[in-house]
């Protein structure tokens, strides 16, 4: 499965016009760390517009949704 991630980042990373760390970053889920941690304060505020605000934010970052699930799974896991 590592070899297939590895090929299908290539590709992507292939089509850009130049590759720069954070073209990386991002498609490897290291990007919306604070994106995800902002979004997580606003469900914990309960700031519906803050949610959509910070969502339309990823979304135009291009950090895929399982990414920032799973940036948040992490801090929820630490944080109990």
């Amino acid at each position: 499965g590592g070899m297939r991630d590895a090929l299908s980042l290539l590709d992507q990373l292939r089509s850009l016009p130049a590759i720069r760390e954070s073209d990386v970053a991002e498609r490897i889920g290291e990007s919306g760390h604070a994106q995800a941690a902002a979004l997580l304060g606003a469900v914990e505020a309960g700031d519906s517009t803050a949610i959509l605000q910070l969502t339309a934010e990823l979304e135009k970052l291009a950090v895929p949704p399982e990414n920032v699930l799973r940036i948040i799974l992490e801090t929820l896991r630490e944080s109990l």
